[in-house]
C-alpha cells in the first residue's frame, strides 16, 4: 500500500516509494483555493495546519497559487497574531491579549511567565521545547486572565473541542500571579530548568 501523496518508483510493487516534494504538498494543500475567491486566509491556515508555521516557501507557494504578490501575502500573515513565521515550540504557552483578561491582570501574568521562562513573546527556547506566544482573544472570558497551552507534540486532541483545542490548545484559567508564576516553574521543571 502506497502512503496518501506518496509516488512508487517503476518497478512495480517491488519499486522504491518516493516521498512528494515540497512543492508537491503544497500544489495538494492548496489546490481547493481559487485566485480572486477570497481565500488568502484559509489558504494561510491550509499551510499553518499541514506545516505549523507558514515559512517564506509557503508565502510564494500562497502568492502563486492566488496570484498575489508575495507582499500581500505576508502582509495578512504578519498582521494576524494566530499565524506563524517560525517553527512552533513543542509546548507554546498563548498569552491571550484580549481586553477582559488584561483587566483581570492579564499583564501582570503575561509578566511571571516571561520572567521565570526567561522567554520574552514571540520567542521559543534554545532547545525547541518551550515558546511563548502573544494570542488574540477566543471568547474563553470565563476563565480571565488565562492562556492556552498548545502542544505539538502529542498528536491530535480528542473529545468535544479537539476541533478548537487543535489550534488554540487547552485553556488554563482564571490564573493569578501566584498561580501563573507555579504552572511557569512546573514547566521550567520539566525541561530540567530551575525557574525563577
Amino acid at each position: 500500500m502506497v502512503p496518501a501523496g506518496w509516488t512508487q518508483r517503476p518497478g512495480g510493487s517491488r519499486g522504491a516509494l518516493e516521498q512528494p516534494s515540497r512543492r508537491q504538498i503544497y500544489a495538494q494543500i492548496l489546490a481547493p483555493f481559487k485566485p480572486d475567491n477570497g481565500d488568502l486566509l484559509s489558504a494561510l491556515h491550509a499551510v499553518q495546519d499541514r506545516f505549523g508555521w507558514v515559512d517564506r516557501e509557503g508565502v510564494d507557494a500562497v502568492s502563486r497559487k492566488l496570484r498575489l504578490n508575495a507582499s500581500v501575502v505576508f502582509g495578512a500573515l504578519s498582521y494576524y497574531a494566530e499565524f506563524r513565521t517560525s517553527p512552533p515550540a513543542r509546548l507554546t504557552v498563548q498569552w491571550c491579549s484580549g481586553p477582559a483578561c488584561r483587566l483581570k491582570g492579564g499583564d501582570d501574568v503575561r509578566r511571571a511567565f516571561e520572567t521565570v521562562l526567561g522567554l520574552g513573546m514571540e520567542q521559543v527556547s534554545a532547545d525547541g521545547a518551550l515558546g511563548l506566544h502573544v494570542q488574540q482573544c477566543d471568547g474563553s472570558c470565563e476563565s480571565a486572565p488565562c492562556v492556552w497551552m498548545l502542544r505539538t507534540d502529542e498528536g491530535e486532541p480528542h473529545g468535544p473541542y479537539a476541533s478548537l483545542e487543535h489550534h488554540r490548545g487547552e485553556v488554563v484559567g482564571p490564573l493569578t500571579v501566584s498561580s501563573a508564576i507555579g504552572l511557569a516553574r512546573s514547566l521550567a521543571a520539566e525541561r530540567g530548568e530551575t525557574g525563577t
